[in-house]
């Protein structure tokens, strides 16, 4: 795989303008099991991306999604990924920069030989993608143990925020520690950091051209949703913290001309 210039990123990327400047959560359970974390995801996502987030519903019983019986006792059953991106494509808002499917169901490739989930899958152009909360509760993917809490958030807000930047044209990242790397397990999930390296970073920040004072609002509004999250957060808070002071745009040197 060859790593995606900040050129490349701006060549595909879809612009943010005035008719498109939303990010849509589609919701597919009524009521959301699990509301506190959703609560987390949604204000993490809005002072992430310094974009407003809209929630809407819809049943995914009402999407003529194929389904299979559940592997590995996560849930009662699975829905397929490559029939809900199919149903999102034909539903994205007029107003909508993008929109992210978020469900606690898990998910499926029909085609798929070898893997039996999927926990997310994202379109780099055509600004929707889903993501599945399911297997993050455990400390393993292939069997049901659950895992704290505080580490559950961190999951959430690691599988969203990547999910949600591919859509904003953000291919996978070649440092393996960076939010934006291909994980093939939750192990290698959980060994990424929650922020971006610095040249994920700096392709977000040329498409939407951050100031250096809608930066630093950015780290502060990160860091305190993390601090209203919990102590799981105390680095990254930290981290968010002493940097506000000095925050500039970042010139991605090797992609300049």
């Amino acid at each position: 795989m060859e790593p995606q210039s900040l050129k490349d990123h701006l060549r595909i990327a879809n612009k943010v303008d005035g008719t498109r400047r939303r990010i849509y959560v589609q919701l597919l359970e009524d009521p959301f099991p699990d509301d506190e974390a959703f609560a987390v995801i949604q204000t993490y996502l809005v002072a992430f991306f310094r974009l407003p987030v809209k929630v809407i519903y819809s049943p995914w019983q009402s999407m003529s999604l194929q389904t299979r019986a559940s592997i590995s006792g996560f849930g009662t059953l699975q829905l397929s990924m490559d029939d809900l991106l199919n149903w999102l494509k034909r539903h994205v808002p007029p107003d909508a920069y993008c929109v992210a499917a978020i469900t606690t169901l898990d998910l499926f490739v029909p085609s798929a030989k070898t893997c039996d989930y999927i926990p997310g899958r994202s379109h780099y152009t055509q600004r929707h993608g889903a993501c599945s909360l399911s297997r993050l509760m455990s400390e393993v993917d292939w069997k049901v143990d659950p895992c704290s809490r505080g580490k559950f958030l961190r999951r959430c807000l690691k599988l969203t925020s990547h999910e949600v930047a591919h859509m904003f044209g953000v291919k996978h990242c070649m440092d393996a520690t960076c939010r934006m790397a291909a994980t093939m397990s939750l192990a290698h999930h959980d060994a990424t950091s929650l922020l971006f390296c610095r040249q994920c970073e700096a392709k977000l920040q040329q498409l939407m051209g951050w100031s250096s004072s809608i930066l630093q609002d950015r780290a502060q509004a990160m860091a305190g949703v993390l601090a209203d999250a919990g102590p799981e957060f105390e680095q990254e808070v930290a981290e968010l913290a002493k940097n506000t002071g000095s925050l500039q745009p970042i010139i991605c040197r090797p992609c300049n001309p």
